[in-house]
């Protein structure tokens, strides 16, 4: 079964340490620091992370962006592998303790749904973890490649559409006018800073109501982009 990284950006992991790679999500990772220079303190024997694939040690380091936890669906995108990946990842990092998680309701959705969140495990287990990651580092992206809305944003197209049926670039004017009006602000940013100049654009001749604030979000994003 794929592991739903993009081989062709994808260099190996050796010995369980990614060095280098990206999915064809937001993060790329640099490598950590080679073994000859870490303290003897802290060689392989030692190494938390040893026989970890390569999606497990993504994961472990991709939560070092969100100390307070994240979602599956949230690292999945982030890293550009499937939501089943993910999440298995993370289960197999649970076994051995190196993760945590806890049932949530996030404000944006108040009583109506709760989520799993995901962070990586206690301080003493985390410090344990750090010189063997890779230091994750967001990179602007913008635009897609054929790929559906993020299962997180589906509760806001609450009539007429089915999201799963939607695809991106295609329905970028759809999706971004739908997502911009939900009043969610995680929705909105997902817009803001993934779409590109000219589906910013289609959203904005596409959307109907001039006394709102959403036309002025769009055209302050595109100001940036020229």
């Amino acid at each position: 079964m794929s592991d739903g990284f993009d081989q062709s950006a994808c260099a190996e992991v050796a010995d369980g340490v990614a060095g280098g790679f990206t999915g064809s999500g937001e993060i790329v990772f640099v490598a950590p620091v080679a073994e000859s220079e870490l303290p003897a303190a802290v060689r392989a024997e030692c190494n938390p992370v040893a026989g970890k694939g390569r999606v497990e040690v993504a994961v472990l380091s991709a939560l070092r962006l969100w100390p307070r936890g994240a979602t599956a669906a949230a690292l999945a995108d982030a890293l550009g592998v499937h939501r089943s990946a993910a999440t298995q990842a993370l289960e197999q990092c649970l076994e051995t303790s190196l993760v945590a998680l806890s049932e949530e309701t996030p404000p944006m959705y108040r009583s109506h749904r709760r989520a799993v969140f995901w962070r990586l495990a206690d301080a003493a287990r985390t410090a344990s973890l750090m010189p063997y990651l890779p230091l994750p580092v967001r990179t602007p992206r913008r635009g897609f490649e054929d790929c559906g809305v993020p299962g997180r944003f589906w509760h806001l197209f609450w009539s007429g559409v089915d999201p799963s049926c939607l695809r991106l670039p295609r329905d970028a004017a759809l999706v971004g006018r739908r997502l911009m009006e939900s009043f969610d602000s995680e929705a909105r940013s997902w817009v803001l800073s993934r779409f590109t100049a000219e589906q910013l654009e289609d959203c904005l001749d596409a959307y109907s109501d001039p006394g709102s604030e959403v036309p002025t979000m769009i055209r302050r994003t595109l100001q940036s982009l020229r």
